[in-house]
C-alpha cells in the first residue's frame, strides 16, 4: 500500500512564513523571543480566524427585459465591485492582524516583566 503524505495547505504555509517573519522581527526586542514564544499560540489562533479561506460567488437577478450586451455590462460591473471589496478585505485583514500581533506581544511582555515595552 502506498504511503500517504500530508502537505500543508496554503494557509498553513503562509502561517509558517509569517512565524519566521515574526521571529526575525522580534529577536532584537527586549525579551523578544521569550515573549514571542508565549504569545505565538494566541497570534496563531488569530491568524487562522482572520485568514480563513472563503470564496465569493455573486448571485443577483437582473429584472426586466434587457439585451445580452446590457446583461454582460451589468455582470462586468458587479464582478468589478466584488473584486474591489475582496481586495479591500485583504488589506484590512493584514492591517488588523498586524495590530493584534503588537497587542499580544505587549500583553505577554507585561505579564512576563510587570511593565510595558
Amino acid at each position: 500500500m502506498a504511503k500517504i503524505y500530508d502537505f500543508p495547505n496554503a494557509n498553513e504555509r503562509d502561517w509558517r512564513e509569517m512565524e519566521l517573519v515574526l521571529r526575525e522581527s522580534y529577536k532584537n526586542m527586549p525579551d523578544g523571543i521569550a515573549t514571542l514564544e508565549e504569545c505565538l499560540p494566541e497570534i496563531r489562533a488569530h491568524w487562522y480566524e482572520i485568514f480563513v479561506s472563503f470564496s465569493v460567488q455573486p448571485s443577483y437577478q437582473i429584472p426586466g427585459p434587457i439585451t445580452e450586451e446590457q446583461r454582460n455590462a451589468i455582470a462586468v460591473a458587479v464582478e468589478g465591485g466584488v473584486h474591489l471589496v475582496v481586495e479591500r478585505l485583504k488589506t484590512e485583514r493584514i492591517k488588523f492582524f498586524g495590530q493584534l500581533v503588537v497587542c499580544e506581544y505587549k500583553a505577554a511582555y507585561f505579564l512576563r516583566n510587570g511593565k510595558s515595552v
